[in-house]
C-alpha cells in the first residue's frame, strides 16, 4: 500500500509538471502496487483516485479516443457507483470523459446514453448546463435536431443564469 502511495504521488507530480508519459507510467505502477498489496477496505477508494489521475494523463498523451481511456474510466465509474454513499465531485466529469471517448470513436448512441445519465445526475446549475450541452451535442451528432435544439437552448439559458465564468470552470 505504501508503494502505491509513493507511485501515486510521483504520478501526480509528473501530471502537474505536464510530464504526461511519465505520469502514465507512475500511475500504472501505483495500480500494480495496489493490486499486490494485502486486501484493505480503502483499496477501492485508492484505486478510484489513481484511475481519475491516470485518465487525465492518458488523455493528454493519446487523446480522447484512446482505448485505454474507456477501460480506465469504465472501471473508475464502477468503483464510484460502488461507493454511492460516499460524496464524489468527480462523477459528472468522469461521465463527460466517457462521453468524449464514445463520441471520438463514433459510438454516438452510447455517447447519448452517457449524456442522458449526466442529465439525470446533474444537481446544480453548472452541472445541468454541462449535461444539457452534452445531450444537445449528442442529439445533433445523431441528427435529432429538435432534441438538440431543446437541450442546447436549455444549456444557453443556464449559461446566462450562472455566468460564463462559472460554466466554463465545470468542463
Amino acid at each position: 500500500l505504501e508503494a502505491s502511495r509513493h507511485w501515486t504521488a510521483a504520478g501526480e507530480r509528473a501530471l502537474e509538471r505536464h510530464a504526461h508519459v511519465e505520469s502514465v507510467r507512475h500511475l500504472q505502477a501505483a495500480l500494480d502496487a495496489l493490486g499486490q498489496a494485502p486486501p484493505d477496505p480503502e483499496h477501492p477508494h485508492r484505486e478510484l483516485e489513481i484511475r481519475l489521475l491516470l485518465g487525465r494523463a492518458i488523455s493528454a498523451v493519446q487523446g480522447f479516443a484512446a482505448p485505454e481511456l474507456e477501460t480506465n474510466y469504465t472501471r473508475a465509474l464502477a468503483l464510484m457507483d460502488a461507493e454511492a454513499d460516499r460524496p464524489n465531485d468527480h462523477r459528472l466529469p468522469l461521465l463527460w470523459h466517457l462521453w468524449a471517448y464514445r463520441n471520438s470513436n463514433g459510438l454516438l448512441r452510447s455517447g447519448l446514453e452517457i449524456a442522458e445519465r449526466m442529465l439525470r445526475e446533474a444537481s446544480i446549475p453548472s452541472t445541468r448546463f454541462l449535461a444539457h450541452e452534452t445531450v444537445g451535442l449528442s442529439a445533433h451528432f445523431l441528427s435529432d435536431f429538435p432534441k438538440a435544439r431543446l437541450h442546447l437552448e436549455a444549456a444557453t439559458e443556464l449559461f446566462r443564469g450562472i455566468g460564463a465564468h462559472t460554466a466554463a470552470s465545470t468542463s
